[in-house]
């Protein structure tokens, strides 16, 4: 998804929640918990904003305060140089576990009684430090219209006027005051408000009022949501089901429609059983084993389709952090091509009208699943049209080779990435215990939810776990480890795949694929995995150069991999195991707190001894 989707889908969320009741939100690619911070008791007041000073403070936060905050994103108390009083508040997204486009929001409801018919003005001082070069500050309002007592119970929130400084981002390094006015509908009921970041940076805020102005004061934005920013706002599907994942029914595991996975998965392994280049000699001649049937051959090539469709978009994604550059512009290309296919198949297979729940914290919607259902479709084709118009039959190794490496590196990514995520004492992908979490029920828990706060309970498992992925990550992407990276990786995924379906976690579609692609790496080497491991037969060693063997693809293809493994494993993981030392200070010092903690699961500790079981 482009950043600038992302951006809009992110505020979008923020302005659902501030519009329906209390619900738990979560991040899915890569998984990353939604903490909520300050007193929910106190979201909605009369009159001006409470607590917009910062001056009081809990162990959850600002009061009067609530936040949508992804892993790694802290809330803190600033006494440094406040804009006025004794302290501020302070948005941090600097830890490495905050991704680069990483949605950050601290916000707040109030009535509207004393305001509506009139305009209004927010207005805070707020300034910026450390802010990566796409990183945005911005503070909002938003107007909540009162809902018609003849609309459906489960309809869709409506807004008023709305502005969210989207033209007008905030960079400033010293305090300084911005405003926002708008007007305030006599059918209004709240008043949601508050600052985000998006990103990797700093924001300080201080001295936040809200205030009726003058009836010609000029607005900073003339337009509804609706009418101002058309597919910018939260888009009413995305808001329906917000409001109805609460109800929404039970599904059967097992479904009709998991023939097309079996179909695929057979398809996939005909085509990547097969060999890899051999030892080159002076042509790609000597590559060559024993030739390929036609339907391997139309197997390899499907296959080949399909996941390069698959893996592509993430690539370009990699490298369009400039809207305005050639890479950015290809991606869109791409995806509009693909979202318009995706509808077109919605439309003319399913009979779905209208929108779809676009790309959000779930990479299991419907428009995600026919999205995979058009990719099969074209591989299906491509892969018959590339064999009917090349019939001849070779061994495909050259192909097999290509697609293997396109397969270790996209796995690479996603462990390494998935891993440094856990790989932590503090800001990892499932959080902290808030006391939020702490206080509620295993009843009014979800499945989901109890998964995290299982693993949000044990950082050395977390942290466990995140090693053995960024193990699997290290090892496939070298040739000569890369059999047991694959290995370590289909072990890792297909954990984390059960995970997923046992506990309704919704990146079900994604590892599931994680979990093929591991499998696909393996085989090539699946004759001789069997002689190892079940016919106790020596086995053959195979080449390790692949189709690279020529004196100036190998320097081509080492210059690559430096440049790529430079910047897309050295760096993160340095950067993450720089940034230790200082955990395990701030971490040794939580756990100190945790001792005197009122909650057994924090207070209890570990024990190496244990005369009766403590199972309470």
């Amino acid at each position: 998804m482009p950043h600038g989707t992302y951006r809009f889908v992110f505020v979008a969320l923020a302005v659902v929640i501030g519009a329906i009741s209390h619900v738990e939100t979560v991040d899915a690619t890569p998984i990353r918990p939604v903490s909520m911070i300050g007193e929910e008791e106190t979201r909605t007041t009369t009159g001006s904003v409470p607590n917009g000073s910062f001056e009081t403070w809990t162990e959850k936060g600002p009061t009067s305060w609530f936040g949508v905050l992804p892993a790694g994103s802290k809330v803190r108390k600033e006494e440094n140089q406040p804009y006025v009083g004794k302290a501020s508040a302070v948005i941090d997204t600097t830890d490495d576990a905050v991704k680069h486009d990483s949605f950050s929001n601290l916000m707040q409801v109030i009535s509207a009684d004393a305001f509506r018919g009139k305009k209004v003005r927010l207005r805070a001082s707020i300034k910026t430090d450390h802010l990566e070069e796409n990183c945005r500050v911005q503070m909002w309002l938003r107007v909540d219209i009162k809902k018609d007592p003849n609309q459906p119970a489960n309809s869709v929130a409506q807004f008023g006027a709305f502005d969210n400084m989207d033209g007008r981002p905030i960079r400033t390094e010293e305090w300084k005051h911005f405003d926002i006015v708008l007007p305030v509908a006599e059918h209004a009921e709240n008043l949601a408000l508050g600052i985000f970041v998006i990103g990797k940076g700093q924001a300080w805020i201080d001295d936040l009022t809200l205030e009726i102005v003058e009836p010609n004061t000029p607005v900073t934005a003339k337009a509804t949501p609706q009418a101002a920013t058309k597919g910018h706002q939260i888009p009413p599907k995305v808001a329906e089901a917000i409001k109805g994942a609460d109800k929404a029914p039970r599904q059967p595991f097992l479904t009709h429609w998991l023939w097309l996975p079996i179909i695929a998965s057979v398809l996939f392994v005909v085509g990547m059983l097969g060999p890899l280049p051999a030892e080159r000699t002076t042509s790609v001649a000597d590559a060559t084993v024993r030739n390929q049937s036609l339907w391997a051959t139309f197997a390899i090539r499907f296959t080949a389709a399909y996941w390069f469709f698959y893996c592509f978009p993430a690539i370009l994604a990699e490298f369009s952090r400039e809207p305005s550059g050639i890479v950015a512009r290809t991606y869109a290309v791409a995806m509009g091509l693909q979202s318009s296919l995706t509808y077109w198949i919605a439309r003319t297979f399913f009979a779905i009208e209208g929108e779809l729940v676009p790309p959000n914290g779930s990479g299991d919607t419907t428009f995600n699943y026919l999205q995979v259902l058009g990719m099969f479709l074209v591989s299906l084709i491509l892969g018959g049209l590339w064999t009917v118009a090349d019939r001849r039959t070779t061994n495909n190794s050259a192909t097999r080779d290509l697609l293997r490496s396109l397969l270790r590196y996209t796995i690479a990514f996603a462990m390494i990435g998935y891993g440094l995520a856990k790989f932590g004492f503090e800001g990892t992908q499932f959080g902290t215990l808030s006391t939020y979490q702490l206080d509620k029920t295993w009843g009014d828990s979800s499945p989901m939810n109890v998964l995290w706060a299982f693993m949000a309970t044990s950082q050395a498992y977390t942290m466990f776990a995140g090693f053995g992925e960024i193990l699997a990550g290290l090892l496939i992407v070298w040739r000569r480890t890369a059999l047991l990276g694959a290995a370590v990786s289909l072990g890792v995924m297909t954990n984390v795949l059960m995970l997923n379906i046992s506990y309704d976690v919704p990146v079900k579609l994604y590892s599931s694929h994680l979990v093929m692609a591991s499998i696909l790496v393996l085989m090539p080497d699946a004759e001789r995995l069997i002689n190892i491991f079940l016919l106790n037969r020596p086995t053959a060693k195979v080449c390790l150069g692949g189709i690279w063997q020529r004196p100036w693809l190998w320097w081509t293809r080492l210059v690559l991999k430096i440049v790529v493994i430079s910047l897309f494993v050295l760096m993160p993981v340095g950067t993450r195991a720089i940034s230790l030392p200082g955990q395990w200070t701030n971490f040794v010092a939580a756990t100190k707190e945790a001792e005197s903690s009122k909650y057994r699961i924090q207070n209890r500790g570990f024990r190496w001894i244990n005369e009766v079981p403590y199972n309470r």
